[in-house]
């Protein structure tokens, strides 16, 4: 079992064999889809520079299928993977390349405003149909959370993730 689902996890180590081995490996799951990626060495999810490695992948994968290259750079995660939540959807990265669809990044500005026509952020007007708020969500935790799992001097998990 891998991130709370069967998958076929790789036993050895990222750095056990060669990077051309490493990303045919990556290449097999990515064509294969989801989030698994990241399963096809034992340490990816505990060793740094392993992870380093998959990122590197999952970047130019990302720059592959998005046209603009400032778009893709905003697009390709910073922290480590699985920090955050990936995004692995069907056409999810190629849908940046449609004319009617905009990134809109809000790192370091917010929504100055709700039009009825859209939106305004960062001083400019943005006409658009549809509002994605991707804001996160409490999937998979949410359910952790509810079981009242008790660890060291009866601290539960929900409460150690209240704090972050």
């Amino acid at each position: 079992i891998f991130l709370g689902a069967w998958a076929d996890v790789g036993e050895k180590a990222t750095f056990d064999v060669t990077q051309e081995e490493r990303d045919a490996e990556y290449e097999r799951r990515w064509k294969e889809g989801g989030v698994f990626i990241t399963g096809g060495y034992a340490d990816v999810m505990f060793n740094e520079k392993a992870n380093k490695n998959v990122q590197e992948f999952f970047h130019k994968k990302t720059h592959e299928l998005v046209n603009d290259p400032e778009v893709a750079k905003k697009l390709c995660p910073t922290n480590p993977l699985f920090c955050k939540r990936l995004t692995t959807a069907d056409n999810w990265y190629e849908t940046f390349n449609l004319p009617n669809v905009t990134l809109v990044d809000l790192q370091g500005m917010s929504i100055q405003e709700l039009t009825s026509g859209g939106l305004v952020a960062g001083g400019e007007t943005h006409e658009l149909d549809d509002i994605v708020f991707a804001t996160g969500f409490d999937n998979l935790t949410g359910a952790l959370g509810a079981m009242h799992i008790e660890g060291r001097n009866g601290v539960t998990l929900k409460q150690a993730w209240s704090v972050g």
